[in-house]
């Protein structure tokens, strides 16, 4: 992915695509008030290649600028609304419902949302986690009801722990049915649930196993109409493809169609909002890069909840919080109880960041970035403890959603309002 700069303000007029060539000669971007943002030309005849990559500071707005800001950001994104529709009549019915939004959190809440999305599956079911082990009774029932249904079954898993579980899946060879089993064993650290292309959860929960009582998950689930969420579909499949591997048994042909006709990497996934809101997937390592990088100076207090601390990683990332955040930003990082002296160690050799920033104890597996009030990171990736280049040994596969505005806010004042569990484990 090449470098992007993201907006700051609610832009006044339609945003334009800026060429690599001028983007290169302000390698750090331009912060200075002015909007820089590369913006791909949308195409109706391929949904997929609609994407807008910004990430944007959405300040409260109200009367004329709120407004403004509306009329631009249909220009930018809808083009359909054009003088071709007649009426306001005709309008309203081509209107479509916008998809929907809703934010999962703690292990029941985990629970019944997966066992009620599997039990609605009428085609396909795709899931997502770190190792196939036990899996909690009520999703594993809602998978073997789904199995009889003959709904098509796919695990992305890292490895394989219980081979006992895994035999559950498969199939009677001499059984007429439709029934389809796959298994993938890859670099994936991610954790979704996709259902019939229309479907997505997508954040922190292991599924198939190693999922605790005692530890928060935080999640992000999307419903909509195939178009809606095919992009997503896309994204993540090319998630893999991006690091050399191949899911084309678990991602259907058509998938694998749109690849070919469309070979090339795709940009960064962004959609918007009625309410002037953003979303974005982050699929690559670069990507989650980027946006902490670009996003994270210039939308308040940063918290970052990451449970985990290691040494060379985690000194790393001190460091390039110390170099782009500016003095007045404070930076809250909350880790297991366990890493809690190791970071606080750490902190001392980066001593420009380290008066800023709080250590907080969180029994939780959850992997969240919060910047200000209205902009929420919810993915997979260990923030603190990662490898920060795609290339290193222990680099996975990894997803994370990205809400800004008034969504973002909603979700935010949710997930600040829930209890933490009080005791911690260690998960990967």
């Amino acid at each position: 992915m090449s470098v992007q700069s993201y907006d700051l303000q609610a832009p006044s007029q339609p945003i334009h695509r800026v060429s690599s060539s001028r983007a290169n000669e302000n390698p750090q971007g331009e912060w200075n008030g002015r909007a820089v943002t590369e913006t791909k030309k949308l195409q109706q005849s391929d949904p997929l290649q609609s994407e807008t990559v910004c990430f944007q500071k959405l300040q409260a707005t109200s009367g004329k600028q709120s407004k403004s800001l509306k009329r631009s950001l249909s220009q930018v994104i809808d083009l359909s609304t054009s003088s071709t529709r007649t009426s306001k009549h005709s309008a309203k019915k081509q209107k479509k419902r916008e998809m929907e939004v809703m934010f999962v959190h703690g292990k029941d809440d985990h629970i019944d949302t997966y066992a009620n999305c599997i039990d609605d599956a009428d085609s396909h079911i795709i899931i997502a986690s770190w190792n196939l082990n036990f899996i909690d009774k009520t999703i594993f029932s809602s998978l073997m009801k789904a199995k009889r249904r003959e709904v098509s079954i796919s695990l992305v898993v890292k490895s394989v722990r219980r081979q006992e579980t895994l035999d559950c899946f498969y199939g009677d060879e001499d059984s007429s049915s439709d029934y389809y089993f796959h298994l993938s064993e890859t670099k994936s650290h991610a954790k979704f649930l996709f259902v019939d292309s229309k479907t997505l959860v997508l954040g922190s929960y292991n599924a198939l196993g190693d999922s605790y009582d005692e530890s928060l998950d935080a999640s992000v689930m999307l419903k909509g109409t195939v178009e809606q969420l095919w992009p997503f579909y896309m994204s993540i499949y090319e998630t893999y493809t991006s690091i050399g591997e191949d899911l084309g048994g678990i991602f259907d042909g058509i998938a694998m169609i749109s690849k070919v006709r469309n070979p090339g990497p795709r940009s960064l996934l962004q959609r918007s909002f009625e309410d002037g809101g953003k979303i974005f997937l982050l699929r690559t390592i670069q990507e989650h890069e980027e946006f902490l990088r670009l996003a994270t100076p210039y939308n308040g207090d940063v918290s970052i909840y990451s449970p985990f601390s290691t040494r060379d990683n985690t000194l790393k990332r001190l460091q390039a919080l110390e170099k782009i955040l500016p003095t007045s930003v404070k930076v809250s990082l909350k880790v297991l109880p366990e890493f809690a002296n190791g970071l606080t160690r750490l902190l001392a050799k980066v001593p420009n960041l380290q008066n800023r920033v709080s250590v907080e104890i969180s029994p939780s597996h959850q992997k969240v970035v919060v910047l200000g009030t209205e902009t929420i990171c919810i993915g997979s990736l260990n923030w603190l403890s990662a490898a920060q280049d795609s290339n290193a040994h222990y680099s996975n596969a990894e997803l994370s959603i990205v809400l800004q505005g008034a969504k973002a806010d909603k979700i935010i004042k949710k997930f600040y309002s829930a209890k933490n569990a009080s005791t911690s484990v260690d998960k990967q």
